[in-house]
């Protein structure tokens, strides 16, 4: 199972490739920066509003977007090494492109679907979709510093 990566954009109904991540770090003036098309971080981008209020707790979600970033395989070794000083990050579509038409019909009808839950107030059930896509992947997501393929910034 993967994480779902359609999203609304620009007028238009796309499929977000890759993201930029600005990681904030406490003692310095500019952001560290890494792009990813990690599905996880995506997914995560895409849904952050209803997720933060479904979870009720923006430290909780937090949690779950730092360990995103963390086991990010983009992710330098250096960079991950500074995480206890980071103070922040944000996140900007980077490439993207459109969806055939199924999946822009498929998008549109889970939509209006979340969106009638929305009118009944039901929750959205994106944090559920979210922990059983993470559960069904084949790797975990942990906090362990595994050394990356990566070249050190």
């Amino acid at each position: 199972m993967k994480f779902p990566d359609i999203t609304y954009l620009n007028g238009e109904i796309v499929k977000i490739k890759s993201i930029e991540i600005n990681i904030r770090i406490d003692y310095q003036r500019e952001s560290s920066c890494l792009t990813t098309s990690d599905g996880q971080l995506i997914y995560l981008l895409i849904n952050q509003h209803p997720l933060r209020e479904e979870i009720n707790s923006y430290h909780e979600f937090n949690k779950m977007i730092y360990r995103s970033i963390i086991n990010c395989k983009e992710i330098s070794l250096n960079l991950k090494s500074s995480y206890e000083y980071w103070v922040g990050w944000d996140f900007e579509f980077k490439d993207y492109e459109q969806c055939t038409e199924n999946e822009r019909l498929l998008y549109l009808c889970e939509q209006n679907e979340r969106l009638q839950d929305n009118f009944m107030e039901t929750r959205t059930k994106r944090s559920k979709e979210y922990l059983n896509i993470l559960n069904s992947s084949p790797h975990l997501n942990n906090l362990m510093f595994v050394e990356s393929g990566n070249k050190d910034e």
